[in-house]
């Protein structure tokens, strides 16, 4: 058998380090070399110093402190334990991804952590909801989408739809689109490809997950846009879906601010007109999603311009009324 070599004794103490101590969690001299022994490295308490002191020099944050006998923790890692908890919150909740996908990401991210950390974390993490996909199509779609972008090539693929008996049939008869892809996106628990449509002649967000049989095309991608700001963009049209870009004005009682800065952010114009009620004007794709994300708000909040759009409205809480019996 090979004599176990000081490299690889070297590497047994930073793997010890990094899975058994943290700073609430010293480990002394004799733990590190009771684990080496039972690995088959025969080592002193000054050859443990001296091998420390080389990891140390090249730049592994080794706290030692002095408590009769040295004990010893690795300090800074890749991620903080609330570094690990939100991240592993926001894959576990994710409806992007599924159970298994979420489950193999949050085993990567818990890679770098103690195992008192992860007997910490692991009790409150919970991967399992209904609304979860149960197919790994997202990876897949976003390996091929990041090379095509990565090559300057378009992209083309179908949609996906659910027929009345809940079964996944292709979106208007299977019909292929063609895209120039730009960038991914995550807005609101979903993962949107933005991309110029030649066919349409504007930028579409398609949903990742909604697109099926995604291929790389030879045809060079058109031009990304210099005069749009595609970030921007996505905030006003993704959740609102496609419509006219337009500064609409809202009639809102004063406790729908938060509701308005979690949609728009901060960046619209506001005009107090009384003491429990407010304008603002936000800059919006003018859409039915639109209307319908006002009209939750049951009176609340209201359309009072641009009248083209006020009208439209107007139309749609007809239509409802009309749908649920009521003479509007």
């Amino acid at each position: 058998m090979d004599k176990p070599s000081t490299k690889g004794r070297i590497l047994a103490i930073l793997v010890y380090l990094k899975f058994y101590s943290d700073e609430d969690h010293p480990v002394t001299t004799a733990d590190i070399i009771s684990y080496l022994e039972s690995n088959g490295y025969s080592v002193t308490s000054k050859t443990l110093k001296d091998d420390i002191e080389v990891l140390q020099k090249y730049n592994f944050d080794i706290i030692m402190d002095n408590h009769g006998d040295n004990v010893y923790f690795l300090a800074d890692r890749q991620f903080q334990i609330t570094d690990i908890k939100l991240l592993t919150d926001a894959v576990a909740a994710s409806r992007v991804l599924s159970a298994q996908q979420s489950v193999e990401l949050i085993n990567k991210i818990l890679n770098d952590s103690s195992k008192y950390q992860r007997e910490a974390l692991a009790p409150k993490i919970s991967v399992f909801d209904r609304r979860k996909p149960d197919d790994n199509k997202i990876y897949y779609n976003l390996f091929t989408v990041m090379v095509a972008i990565y090559n300057k090539k378009q992209i083309s693929y179908t949609m996906i739809d659910y027929a009345v008996d809940k079964t996944m049939i292709r979106k208007n008869d299977g019909e292929i689109y063609v895209l120039s892809p730009y960038e991914c996106v995550w807005n609101d628990d979903a993962y949107y490809l933005i991309g110029y449509s030649e066919k349409h002649g504007k930028i579409i967000t398609p949903r990742l997950d909604r697109m099926h049989d995604v291929e790389q095309l030879e045809a060079d991608a058109y031009p990304r846009p210099e005069d749009k700001d595609l970030l921007i963009y996505t905030n006003s049209t993704i959740y609102m879906y496609d419509g006219e870009l337009k500064d609409v004005d809202l009639i809102c009682d004063n406790d729908l601010m938060i509701q308005l800065i979690d949609r728009f952010g901060k960046d619209f114009k506001v005009e107090v007109l009384a003491e429990t009620y407010f304008k603002a004007t936000v800059n919006v794709s003018v859409s039915r999603t639109f209307m319908a994300w006002v009209f939750q708000f049951a009176g609340k909040m209201s359309i009072s311009g641009p009248e083209d759009v006020r009208r439209r409205y107007q139309d749609m809480i007809r239509k409802v009324g009309v749908s649920m019996g009521l003479s509007l």
